[in-house]
């Protein structure tokens, strides 16, 4: 298990673990890169024996390569003042780069490799089922949007760049706009008074980040359409006409207790209201 073969780091929990290869000056090498709560590691796929560790004081950076779609780089200190950078491929890239990124906080800093920016927030609104407008913020992250309480700053949700199948912008609302996600085109509708700004932002920090192109979409669908259609492809009726219904308690992070909801079955899908 990863608790034994990991032992060189105490309380290092795996989170993630990815096939890749490493690019050095002897050659390529094939490499198990393992995301952990303290640490980043390579091991050897054949042993399980590893190879090299980093706590995240000690890991400086990780991006994407511009040179091909399956390539990335990292950077980790080497001595006092020194740095040292990697480069692997692997066929999951997306999905490392944003394993590793949720730890971003902890990532150390060196002279010379120009910090990740700080999350950048925008306030607004959200439109929830009921099409009531509820105040939100927004903050661009290294890996994914968060939507954050405006008073505590909690997160409310995530939306991961790598799951963000695109932005549809709603022309007959001020500042609308929805992110389209979930794989079946879910819509998560929000407005902002600075929209094309957050847009420009979001867009660049998903491409420098992750490697992730977030489409813009243009639709002849306004408000209400988006509305209608929030649940992408199961908004017909035969994905929302109930054959069975339970009165059920959410529990969410979103708020302090159970929150009384109905649990709806179709055909095609469950979703509580």
């Amino acid at each position: 298990m990863f608790s034994t073969i990991l032992s060189k780091l105490e309380g290092n929990t795996e989170v993630a673990r990815y096939y890749t290869t490493k690019h050095s000056w002897r050659g390529k090498y094939r490499r198990l890169y393992s995301v952990g709560t303290r640490a980043v590691a390579t091991l050897n796929p054949a042993t399980q024996e590893i190879t090299n560790q980093w706590e995240y004081k000690d890991f400086v950076d990780i991006v994407p390569s511009q040179k091909t779609s399956n390539e990335f780089v990292i950077i980790v200190k080497k001595g006092k003042k020194g740095k040292e950078t990697m480069t692997f491929t692997t066929d999951y890239r997306t999905d490392l780069l944003t394993e590793t990124l949720r730890f971003r906080p902890l990532f150390g800093t060196l002279e010379g490799v120009p910090k990740h920016p700080d999350d950048q927030k925008f306030s607004g609104y959200k439109y929830q089922w009921t099409e009531k407008r509820v105040s939100i913020v927004l903050a661009i992250c290294s890996c994914s949007l968060m939507q954050l309480d405006p008073g505590s700053q909690r997160r409310l949700c995530h939306y991961d760049y790598k799951d963000i199948e695109g932005i549809v912008l709603i022309e007959d609302a001020p500042g609308a706009f929805a992110i389209m996600s979930g794989g079946f085109g879910r819509l998560h509708i929000f407005a902002l008074q600075n929209r094309d700004e957050f847009i420009r932002k979001l867009v660049g920090a998903a491409q420098a980040n992750v490697g992730e192109n977030i489409a813009i979409k243009r639709r002849q669908l306004g408000l209400e359409g988006c509305l209608s259609k929030r649940l992408g492809k199961y908004s017909d009726d035969e994905s929302l006409t109930s054959l069975a219904e339970f009165n059920v308690q959410k529990m969410s992070r979103r708020h302090t207790g159970p929150v009384p909801r109905i649990l709806c079955l179709s055909e095609k899908i469950g979703r509580a209201v």
